[in-house]
């Protein structure tokens, strides 16, 4: 783009010196800056209205892989809640029904933040979900396939075989609870790779810690995972959740503690109107400040 800057004094001639040269001269280089830093501008708010759109691509795209109806067996109440930090989430959960009218429990966080870890949880997602439905072996032992061990047993494995061999250079993992709960006997039979433990609450209080069993998945090729088993029994809750939550800090920097969540869990409300009352408490506990990391919830229930 090129311009002039014409003066004319028809009744005086050289009516111009040097100095209103020079004035005229700065005065058109300010000019073309404003000009140029004006069309950059908007570029500049064309590329960020495109990417936005992408963004919000992405969060359609990822919010499909969320359940949007979860599994409620008869005597049972599951509730979930993904609240991300940023356009795009690294945390997920997941709840799918199994054979043998078994229950899959999922809850993780990829490592990092943004579209690598929201990229990274839908490789996650869908190795856990497609493998537990298939009689397929990464490197575990010989079984009939068929238990709720050995169908953890193969999902988390060759999920963190998977991850570690094919894209170990990303340094990419994910923690990851994983549960088959069996409604008739309340038995949850579960891996916890490297998750924040969840608790079993009960009328009296915190019950058990459900604690780690194996090392985050995708970290390292051939990690081993113990299988460990709780009973639910009636009246009990079972809470698991991401570091978003605790990670909440309030202006005098004190951290958000899950303990003070124990006498909710242990009521009678429902489970979902009581994760969106904690979702309501981390606001209003953060007093403002921008959220630091997805926070994701999962709430299971055998109802009395």
């Amino acid at each position: 783009m090129r311009g002039e800057i014409v003066l004319v004094n028809m009744q005086k001639e050289c009516a111009f010196s040097q100095s209103d040269v020079r004035l005229m001269e700065t005065l058109a280089n300010a000019m073309s800056v404003a000009l140029e830093t004006a069309r950059l501008r908007e570029k500049e708010q064309m590329y960020l209205m495109a990417l936005e759109h992408e963004f919000e691509i992405g969060r359609e795209i990822q919010a499909g892989f969320l359940p949007n109806i979860l599994p409620q067996p008869e005597g049972w109440e599951i509730a979930a809640s993904l609240q991300p930090a940023r356009e795009v989430a690294g945390d997920f959960y997941d709840v799918f029904e199994l054979p043998k009218e078994q229950i899959g429990l999922v809850i993780a966080d990829v490592c990092d933040k943004g579209l690598g870890a929201a990229l990274f949880m839908t490789l996650f997602r869908s190795f856990i979900r497609a493998v537990s439905n298939i009689d397929f072996y990464a490197r575990v032992g010989s079984g009939d396939g068929n238990s709720s061990a050995d169908r953890l047993k193969n999902a988390i494995s060759l999920t963190n075989n998977y991850i570690a061999e094919t894209h170990g250079n990303t340094g990419m993992f994910a923690t990851i609870f994983f549960g088959i709960l069996d409604p008739r006997t309340g038995v949850l039979t579960y891996i916890n790779g490297g998750h924040l433990p969840p608790m079993l609450i009960n009328k009296q209080g915190a019950k058990e810690i459900l604690k780690l069993t194996g090392p985050a998945v995708g970290a390292a090729s051939d990690a081993d995972y113990a299988i460990m088993e709780v009973v639910i029994e009636q009246g009990d809750t079972f809470f698991a959740y991401t570091d978003g939550l605790t990670d909440t800090a309030n202006p005098a920097g004190e951290y958000y503690s899950a303990k003070g969540l124990i006498p909710l869990l242990a009521g009678d409300q429902t489970l979902s109107s009581l994760l969106l009352q904690i979702q309501k408490q981390v606001e209003n506990y953060a007093t403002g400040a921008r959220q630091f990391d997805d926070i994701t919830m999962l709430a299971v229930r055998r109802r009395n």
